[in-house]
């Protein structure tokens, strides 16, 4: 039976969210590319690396909800935190990291469909 330290388990996961920052750019640039597509290379990574960084703040400790997060804040924009059902989201005690992550894409498919059927 194989028993990793909290330090070698947490060196797994920053190398797979390194792996994920690197992925990022194309995956982006390719189906996300009417809102990433006049970024710049600079500015297209720190916006993923901003965005990875407040995901797992959030308790994110799947890559597949990690990229759900950045898929959520390329398509709301910067200020997708302050929208009121996901500040009400992220104040809730009861949801944590992927769950949060969960709930909150729910609700933006949501809130995208609303968007939809106002047009």
């Amino acid at each position: 039976m194989l028993i990793f330290s909290e330090s070698q388990i947490q060196a797994f996961q920053d190398d797979r969210f390194d792996q994920l920052c690197d992925w990022l750019p194309a995956h982006l640039r390719t189906h996300f590319a009417p809102q990433v597509g006049a970024m710049d290379a600079a500015a297209l990574r720190a916006l993923i690396d901003q965005s990875v960084a407040r995901a797992r703040q959030i308790g994110t400790t799947k890559t597949e909800t990690t990229c759900q997060y950045v898929h959520l804040r390329v398509l709301f924009g910067e200020g997708f935190e302050g929208l009121d059902w996901v500040a009400d989201t992220l104040a809730r005690s009861n949801l944590k990291g992927d769950a949060m992550m969960g709930r909150l894409t729910e609700l933006a498919h949501s809130a995208l469909e609303q968007e939809e059927a106002a047009e």
